[in-house]
């Protein structure tokens, strides 16, 4: 059993071998990509950036722009379009 025991073990060790060695600066570098309160602090500048953004969009012009269009045979809905346009004379 012990040799089977010590096989298992050196199978499971040898992929642990084959990573690359990791250096000083490699390794801040991977703690800090990964660490949630900078990912935190990131998101919340990028907030703060998009409210900024918002804030002064205020200080921009606007266009407006609408339109309606409608068709139809029935004389009362023509009649009332006609009066909205005042295209009729008092005659």
């Amino acid at each position: 059993m012990k040799p089977t025991l010590l096989i298992a073990v050196a199978a499971l060790a040898a992929p642990a071998l084959a990573q690359d060695p990791l250096d000083l600066p490699a390794a801040v570098q991977r703690a800090l990509t990964g660490h949630p309160s900078l990912t935190a602090a990131a998101a919340r500048i990028a907030a703060a950036e998009a409210r900024r953004d918002q804030a002064r969009s205020g200080y921009l012009p606007r266009l407006q722009y609408q339109e309606s269009y409608q068709r139809g045979n029935n004389p009362v809905y023509v009649f009332g379009a006609l009066l909205t346009q005042r295209q009729f004379n008092e005659s």
